[in-house]
């Protein structure tokens, strides 16, 4: 086949070397926190029928009017808000602190409120010029293959399943396998609360993953590793597929000599820790000015070693190839001032690890680490900056610390990434954001917003001669 369960990762670990454990026909669940096995999950054996159920139940759900589809998927929300054991499930499966997946969950009502954004993006849009009318119709793709990632498994179902669902498509839903009862969670409040066969779902490792996206769907929804995105792609061009893809990042913290130190040292530790590193717009990349690296680099091995509360990595794997990173860094001349070793004892856990003086040349800096790493670089001047944040395949995000405002635009307007922030984290909600990501991190827009959620439609114009009465849009 195109592509091997080996090669297919639909895990979404964005460094691309996790496999699911599969024995027996089952994937086994396993909590990376105690190594013990939480279950053993039946991998679905026939995935064109879930497609063909969600094709035969596509057009009557496209049918009903997008204010309908919209109370529906609020009752969907509402109803995987009122999972009690949701929270907990997914800590079990990722080891997400029990604190942190609870916020995680209580995020499932900003998602719903989403949904007004939705109706108004869909509506008709009409044209009337030199004697004609024009009405630009939004058609649904289809049947929409939708996969998410374990590191936010409630959040990223949520972002994929709402928009392709309120935009008439049908949806045959893919979870992690990291997270497949978490992922099984969700569906059931989202099969429950809308008709028959509109979702479906299928779980599964990589074998499960390839079936689904060479099988008689649409579109594919994805949030995951680049390597696992470019084989989605490829898969889908036979078929002229269509596909939006949320992929891996690098994200780097530019620290100016004019920068608040301690606010930027604030910055560099949270947001390299936050989720114990496995998030794709965590600060995996730090540069500072060489006039201010020894101040900022006390604060933040000083603050790196307070951090307390971080969760274990999602598998053995995942630490293995961190720990890698790691050495590889001190090998080529890094300096490790804090961690950077695998602890004894069960679980996955991995202690938070400070490097500097980390060559621009080594994995460290090129490549997706996911974990509680702080690697900070240095620079002289501003243009080495940007030079050394741009030399990388990903454009997710980039942070820019400085008091100097037009400083801040003109860096801002030379880094390759979709997204820049100024003084803060650059995933925090702005108004009127646009997110997607340059160069290897994507193709397309993230979904909750008029643009993103127009990626699952197809444009259709309707064009006739305009008459004297006013059509409403």
């Amino acid at each position: 086949r195109l592509l091997t369960s080996l090669l297919f990762c639909c895990c979404s670990f964005y460094c691309g070397n996790m496999t699911a454990i599969i024995e027996d026909g089952c994937i086994l669940d396993v909590n990376p926190a105690t190594e013990v096995l939480i279950q053993k999950v039946p991998i679905t054996q026939d995935v064109q029928k879930l497609v063909s159920a969600a094709r035969q139940s596509q057009k009557p759900w496209a049918r009903k009017p997008v204010a309908e589809r919209v109370d529906l998927l609020a009752k969907a929300c509402d109803a995987a808000t009122a999972i009690e054991e949701l929270a907990q499930m997914m800590s079990d499966e990722m080891g997400k602190p029990l604190e942190h997946a609870i916020g995680e969950c209580c995020m499932i009502e900003d998602l719903k409120g989403s949904l007004g954004v939705f109706e108004a993006a869909l509506k008709d849009e009409v044209t009337v010029k030199d004697g004609f009318q024009n009405r630009v119709i939004r058609d649904p793709v289809g049947v929409v293959a939708v996969m998410s990632t374990w590191n936010f498994p409630v959040v990223t179902a949520l972002s994929l399943l709402l928009p392709a669902l309120a935009t008439g498509n049908t949806v045959v839903f893919k979870p992690p396998e990291a997270c497949p009862l978490t992922g099984k969670l969700i569906y059931e409040a989202f099969e429950k609360s809308l008709p028959a066969n509109v979702i479906q779902l299928a779980q599964g490792g990589g074998t499960v993953g390839a079936l689904l996206v060479e099988s008689d769907i649409d579109a594919v929804a994805f949030i995951g590793s680049t390597p696992t995105g470019k084989r989605i792609a490829t898969a889908c061009a036979p078929g002229l597929k269509r596909l939006v893809l949320e992929m891996g990042g690098k994200d780097p913290l530019l620290v100016f000599e004019d920068a608040d130190v301690e606010a930027a040292a604030d910055l560099a530790v949270d947001f390299s820790l936050m989720n114990t590193g496995q998030i794709c717009t965590a600060y995996e990349r730090i540069y500072v000015h060489r006039a201010i690296k020894q101040k900022f680099e006390s604060l933040v091995l000083k603050k790196a070693q307070e951090a307390s509360g971080l969760g274990p990595l999602v598998s053995k794997a995942g630490r293995q190839h961190v720990q890698e990173h790691v050495d590889e860094a001190v090998a080529k001349g890094a300096a490790l001032h804090a961690g950077g070793v695998i602890p004894d004892g069960i679980g996955f856990f991995y202690p938070p690890t400070v490097l500097t003086e980390v060559p621009q040349k080594c994995s460290l800096m090129q490549e997706e680490t996911f974990g509680p790493i702080v690697a900070i670089g240095a620079f002289n001047t501003e243009e080495e900056a940007i030079d050394l944040a741009n030399d990388s395949v990903y454009g997710l995000g980039a942070t820019i610390c400085t008091t100097d405002m037009q400083r801040a635009d003109r860096v801002g307007r030379q880094l390759e990434v979709a997204t820049v922030a100024v003084n803060q984290w650059h995933a925090e909600e702005g108004p009127g954001c646009v997110a997607g990501g340059h160069k290897w991190s994507g193709l397309g827009l993230a979904f909750l917003g008029a643009e993103g959620l127009r990626q699952l439609t197809i444009p259709k114009s309707v064009l006739r001669k305009a008459d004297q009465t006013q059509v409403a849009a």
